[in-house]
């Protein structure tokens, strides 16, 4: 009824496939949460504030850090250039071997003046990205392997990312 469609998210992971899902609705705390088996939850590293709302204003380019009321469905996490979420390197979540993989995220953009980078993983054998690059705004996936020497990056058209509105963004590795 009324607006409380919006307070809710659902997670169903029909074949046990999902390695990883982080609602970002923890607040109060300096955790991310993960919701899928494998418990691959994240901290909150460069956040000054963990109570719901507390520093949204006063960060890189105006953009404060912390958990908002205001996410995709219900709570969420802002982040600016210099704040992010770590999770600590799992067999779950490395894709160093090369195997297809996907990853998702809704983002919200306050900023095209810098590099916005809601989800990545990376080590010393390789990594990946999904990022909108700063400039022509366009959304990129990279991934590398072999300690960095191999590269492949998939970008979308130029000024396909759109400011402070929500955007669904995925990116598929598949080496086949």
């Amino acid at each position: 009824a009324g607006n409380d469609h919006n307070e809710l998210s659902a997670f169903i992971d029909f074949n046990n496939s999902l390695v990883g899902y982080w609602r970002f609705e923890d607040d109060g705390d300096s955790n991310a949460s993960d919701f899928s088996k494998y418990n691959n939850n994240g901290s909150l590293v460069g956040f000054s504030c963990f109570s719901l709302n507390c520093d949204l204003t006063g960060g890189t380019g105006g953009v404060g850090s912390g958990w908002t009321s205001a996410g995709r469905r219900g709570k969420g996490l802002v982040v600016n250039t210099s704040t992010y979420v770590r999770v600590v390197n799992s067999p779950s979540i490395s894709f160093t071997n090369l195997t297809p993989f996907t990853v998702e995220a809704w983002v919200r953009a306050f900023d095209d003046a810098s590099r916005v980078n809601p989800v990545s993983d990376s080590s010393s054998e390789g990594g990946w990205s999904l990022l909108a690059h700063e400039g022509d705004f366009d959304w990129q996936f990279r991934i590398s392997w072999n300690a960095g020497t191999n590269i492949v990056t998939a970008r979308s058209a130029k000024n396909l990312s759109r400011l402070k509105r929500w955007q669904h963004v995925a990116g598929v590795f598949d080496p086949a």
